[in-house]
């Protein structure tokens, strides 16, 4: 009897994409509406960077996906494959249930409440740049790793 595939490779890649899609989406709220005109434009420069890896990572797991049939029947109940039943980057991002996407919660949360029970509005930008060092700090060491 064979061994079970192993599906490890795209479940990460899927964790790392959604990591990024929820951050630089979570990021961009503040286009707009930044305290200053500098760190609005820079947050909104980090948001695309953000974008930018998740399209990758997300472009890397759908081609894993299409090669793979036990994997492809996996993800066969996502809408917005093309006609030939492809999987695309936006079929990942977009196409499914809050309940499969695999970030890390704090990536997610508002930019107060839970994170800053002093908040004294809907938006605290030090919240924002708290959890943005704290996951960058993460990244580091995540693609140090895996980089060996």
């Amino acid at each position: 009897m064979g061994a079970a595939p192993v599906h490890a490779p795209v479940d990460y890649l899927l964790h790392l994409a959604d990591n990024a899609l929820v951050l630089g989406q979570r990021n961009a709220e503040w286009c707009g509406h930044g305290p200053i005109l500098e760190e609005d434009l820079a947050l909104a420069n980090n948001s695309l960077d953000l974008l930018g890896q998740a399209r990758l990572l997300y472009q890397h797991a759908a081609a894993l996906i299409n090669d793979d049939a036990d994997l492809a029947r996996r993800f066969a109940h996502l809408r917005g494959a093309r006609q030939d039943g492809r999987l695309t980057e936006d079929t990942l991002a977009y196409f499914r249930d809050v309940a499969e996407f695999r970030n890390h919660t704090l990536l997610e949360l508002p930019h107060s409440g839970p994170l800053a029970g002093t908040a004294t509005s809907d938006r605290d930008y030090a919240t924002t740049i708290a959890r943005n060092f704290i996951y960058s700090a993460f990244m580091v060491l995540v693609w140090d790793r895996l980089q060996s």
